[in-house]
């Protein structure tokens, strides 16, 4: 099942022309150093390998657990939310 989420992602990744990827989590996500972390990296990597433009949005916030975050989930992710269908 691991590889199937992968793989459906990749094939996602490549008919889509616009994406917006949210990093949720705690110190390890929270970007202190801008150029020089995680995030910035995994962005580079994806417009690299798909050559389209990709948006990452750091949403980490060093100190949070699991039940901080979920209760943050609407504000600092969904909020980021593309629509489904594009405005006609």
């Amino acid at each position: 099942m691991g590889t199937q989420i992968f793989q459906d992602a990749v094939e996602l990744f490549q008919k889509s022309e616009h994406f917006r990827l949210v990093a949720l989590g705690a110190s390890n996500t929270d970007r202190y150093m801008p150029c020089m972390h995680w995030v910035d990296v995994l962005e580079v990597g994806l417009r690299h390998r798909f050559g389209r433009k990709f948006q990452l949005i750091d949403s980490g916030v060093s100190g949070n657990n699991t039940r901080q975050a979920l209760a943050r989930f609407d504000r600092d992710v969904a909020f980021f939310q593309l629509p489904s269908c594009p405005p006609s």
